[in-house]
């Protein structure tokens, strides 16, 4: 069964070589409204396909995909603005292989895919810019481990560049919201592993071999390994390694002193491995699942992605 799950992203602009110098969305260089030069993009989307690859320095070029705005059946476009908020669906594929298209009950080949096609998936967005504001929002879905963010902080990045000045730079980053990490922690089951990360060589009486190598930057990992029916206890030590975490203090497990801590568990039905270090993985995600509705596509719809969207944003 296919998840479901809304992210959240706090949207900066800061002048280049001044990361604390946040610019007012609404009035960036040349009184440029954020808002109005992401409205423009995606409504470019309606007509053009916007393209985007990654690649290894020098190498081949590796997840081609390419985006539009999806188009409903009676002609209009999934790309609402309203104040200042914008939100709609975004089609996107992955081309660049070739791969058969059967019927899953005969096994017969329909259509042999071609390396120009892509099989267009719909996800959801919603961008919230505050008037006067130096922090904008972004929700994004996710289907399962996919995703469009790496996509559409790119677009937004090179729209600031072009549209408003080479002197501004747009971060788009993870979000957390203290009552979705909360209800995250609370889901935990079923814990297998604990991993302390970055121990120095100091912990370990006698020190390590490598020491003679490397001298004091030798540090290693320590796995732990946790009953299932230990959840109580892992919860209370994850809520207060995230309170270390957040006040700047040591991160101590049973006397060990580490750089990170991680948690293999289940949250739902899925096993994850969960980070003091990257809140994000926790505070930021919203499983939906169980509370969208289906269309005839297989996939949920727009109003109820939108509404769950408008309930994490008032979080």
């Amino acid at each position: 069964m296919a998840t479901y799950s809304l992210s959240i992203y706090r949207i900066t602009v800061n002048r280049r070589n001044e990361p604390d110098k946040l610019l007012p969305l609404d009035c960036l260089d040349n009184d440029v409204d954020l808002l109005s030069v992401i409205d423009g993009m995606l409504t470019r989307w309606h007509s053009e396909r916007y393209h985007h690859s990654t690649s290894p320095y020098n190498g081949p070029l590796r997840d081609r995909r390419v985006a539009r705005i999806r188009q409903n059946a009676d002609g209009s476009f999934s790309h609402h603005r309203l104040g200042r908020y914008i939100s709609g669906i975004v089609e996107s594929g992955s081309y660049g292989t070739e791969e058969s298209i059967i019927n899953t009950d005969s096994g017969e080949v329909r259509h042999r895919k071609q390396k120009d096609e892509a099989q267009m998936v719909p996800f959801y967005f919603c961008f919230h810019i505050p008037a006067n504001s130096k922090s904008g929002y972004l929700v994004l879905e996710r289907i399962g481990n996919n995703g469009i963010f790496t996509m559409m902080s790119e677009a937004i990045g090179q729209e600031v560049m072009c549209k408003v000045s080479y002197r501004s730079v747009i971060k788009t980053e993870p979000f957390v919201i203290d009552d979705i990490l909360n209800n995250n922690i609370s889901l935990i089951i079923d814990p297998r592993k604990v991993f302390l990360r970055g121990v120095k060589h100091s912990a370990f009486s006698g020190g390590l071999p490598l020491e003679t190598l490397a001298g004091n930057s030798v540090s290693a990992e320590i796995v732990l390994s946790v009953s299932p029916q230990h959840t109580s206890p892992i919860r209370s030590l994850l809520l207060d390694l995230i309170g270390r975490y957040r006040k700047r203090q040591p991160l101590v497990v049973d006397n060990i002193e580490c750089s990170d801590v991680a948690f293999q568990v289940k949250i739902g039905n899925k096993t994850r491995k969960v980070s003091v270090a990257r809140l994000d993985m926790l505070g930021t995600c919203m499983d939906v699942t169980y509370k969208v509705e289906i269309e005839n596509n297989g996939y949920p719809s727009y109003e109820s992605l939108h509404r769950e969207a408008c309930r994490l944003l008032s979080m």
